[in-house]
């Protein structure tokens, strides 16, 4: 993979945030809005359209990279193998091949796969079936 913000978004699940040494890592350290949820603490760059959930060990649990206006979230500057917040379902579909898991929810359709030891799960628009949140979790 390039380096590029989704790359580092992938590698930063299951790393220690404190310890991870990438560029979003530390703008997330050092600019997120932070807000403790139970067990997690939340990092949120809003404005770049990155959320991240940390456990009590550290460790980062997910990322959630939103589309523009989703949650009052900027657009994150989604690049996966091609896909980005303008592609579709079917762009997904094609270009991924077979999701592990699929399913339609109160926020609309979805559909998830592995990839690198996590798992990438897709969620799309109800009426333009174009993506609106990629979370990353890992396996």
């Amino acid at each position: 993979m390039k380096d590029s913000a989704t790359t580092e978004a992938i590698e930063i699940v299951g790393t220690n945030l404190a310890q991870a040494s990438s560029a979003t890592a530390k703008a997330l350290r050092e600019l997120g809005e932070q807000e403790l949820i139970g067990d997690e603490r939340t990092y949120a760059l809003v404005p770049l359209g990155i959320e991240v959930a940390v456990g009590l060990d550290g460790t980062v649990i997910s990322a959630h990279l939103h589309s523009a206006g989703r949650e009052e979230f900027g657009q994150f500057p989604l690049d996966f193998q091609g896909l980005s917040f303008a592609s579709d379902r079917h762009c997904v579909l094609s270009k991924l091949g077979s999701p592990i898991t699929s399913g339609t929810g109160h926020d609309g359709p979805w559909v998830s796969y592995r990839f690198d030891g996590r798992h990438l799960h897709f969620l799309f628009d109800a009426k333009s079936n174009l993506v609106r949140l990629v979370t990353i979790s890992q396996c």
